[in-house]
This record gives structure tokens, sequence and C-alpha cells, in this order.
């Protein structure tokens, strides 16, 4: 199965190996997909709002080392990188 690498814009350094996924591994991951939309669609509107806020918080709880790993992936000015957080705890919070 072939491989892949991800490597990063400011020093072409690896930040991520990975293998491709054969087509039959991609239409089972769709069905999963499928399945659990049909499951969410069930869950009642409060709880999953609260779980939203939940992975919002857990990702802005985190932003320090989230925005490390944009600036690493994408190359952005790390002082920028963690606000990416910020502005999508603010998006979250709103909707």
């Amino acid at each position: 199965m072939p491989n892949f690498q991800c490597l990063s814009p400011i020093d072409g350094s690896v930040v991520y190996r990975g293998t491709l996924c054969t087509a039959k591994q991609i239409e089972a991951g769709i069905e999963k997909a499928r399945l659990g939309q049909k499951i969410w669609r069930e869950v009642a509107l409060k709880e999953r709002v609260s779980l939203l806020q939940k992975a919002v918080d857990h990702l802005f709880d985190r932003r320090e080392e989230i925005g490390l790993e944009i600036t690493r992936q994408m190359g952005r000015p790390i002082r920028y990188s963690s606000s990416e957080l910020v502005s999508l705890k603010e998006r979250g919070d709103y909707m």
C-alpha cells in the first residue's frame, strides 16, 4: 500500500507519515459516517449543543499546542496560530 508524508513548509521536515487508504477503506469510512449521522440525528438538540460546546472548549484549552501544529503544518507565523482557536471558540459560542 502506498505511503505518503506531509512536509512542513517551514523547513521541509516530515510532519506526518501515513499510508493511503484503499477505495474499499474509503467506502467503509463513508458508510460509518452515514451511520453516525443517523445516530446523531436522534440525539436531543440540548445534548448536541452540550457535546459540541465541550468539543470547542477542549480545542480552545489546547490552543497553544494546536497553534504549534498549525504553524508546523501550514507555515503560519506562530503569533497568529493560536488565534485560530480563539476565533473558533467565538464562532462556536455564538452558534
